[in-house]
């Protein structure tokens, strides 16, 4: 079998984006291999692949960028970076936050969306997958945010979505927040649960369309 002929384009775009992406982590420098000069910023900001002229897949990006180029989808951030220095459970140093999603512009607990998960890498907690597994449907805001404060967001979301319908918890099955962990230890202290359940509802207040944060927000 010739397994060259096996690879297809997209799998040939990624490898190759893969490859671009590890040259530096491997101390080569894509202006050694080609001769050429390569400018690794726009407009001051660190470049996309895009940017650099790497395309990965068929389709053409929307105007920003980002998942809040489907109608309706809105983000909001919430970050909190305070204190420096040496590591002091409950004090710092801070480098976390929370992100908020809402996956339209109505009451999502009262217009609900078909829905599934995936799961990537099993050691990881999301609260709210057991509903949409049973339902096919999600009924709630989408969070991102620290592993030890999976608990506070989670109490966020449910406060503002009672704010939002009062009666959302009489519905069989009833929605539950869909609540991601990210572990980020090495940079902040995470034993000290710094964020807090009025920092999701402050996120999901936030939540709006158009250009999205990018970077260390959220």
């Amino acid at each position: 079998m010739d397994y060259a002929k096996q690879i297809d384009r997209r799998s040939f775009l990624r490898l190759g984006a893969g490859l671009a992406a590890g040259l530096p982590l491997a101390g080569c420098d894509s202006e050694l291999l080609t001769g050429l000069p390569v400018d690794r910023t726009v407009e001051g900001r660190r470049a996309r692949l895009r940017d650099l002229g790497i395309v990965i897949g068929d389709l053409i990006p929307g105007g920003n960028n980002a998942i809040t180029d489907v109608e309706g989808v809105r983000v909001g951030h919430v970050t909190l970076i305070h204190e420096e220095g040496k590591l002091v459970i409950g004090e710092g140093p801070v480098r976390t936050g929370v992100t908020a999603v809402l996956p339209h512009g109505g009451d999502i607990t009262r217009e609900q969306l078909f829905a599934a998960d995936f799961d990537l890498n099993g050691n990881g907690e999301m609260t709210g997958v057991g509903q949409i597994r049973r339902s096919g449907r999600l009924g709630a805001p989408i969070l991102l945010t620290n592993t030890s404060s999976v608990g506070a967001v989670y109490d966020g979301a449910m406060r503002y979505m009672m704010e939002m319908n009062p009666e959302f918890l009489d519905r069989r099955p009833h929605p539950e927040p869909v609540v991601g962990e990210t572990w980020a230890d090495f940079l902040n202290d995470t034993a000290g649960r710094h964020v807090r359940p009025e920092h999701a509802v402050e996120a999901l207040s936030r939540a709006s369309g158009g250009a999205v944060a990018e970077g260390c927000v959220g």
